[in-house]
């Protein structure tokens, strides 16, 4: 939930604020929005599977 509420705000900031993009360097908001993404992906993945390990472990 926690990646989820981060996502919309960081993607939300950089879509709106231009300081914010010249200060990481994003040219293309879009591309940066996608990349969140995938890393919102990923963590999203691997706390599921750390979740998992652990019910069966027990």
């Amino acid at each position: 939930m926690i990646t989820i509420i981060l996502f919309a705000l960081s993607s939300g900031i950089l879509l709106s604020s231009k300081n914010a993009r010249k200060l990481l360097k994003v040219y293309d908001a879009r591309l940066w929005s996608t990349a969140l993404l995938a890393v919102t992906l990923v963590m999203i993945l691997g706390i599921l599977s750390e979740l998992t390990a652990r019910f069966l472990a027990d």
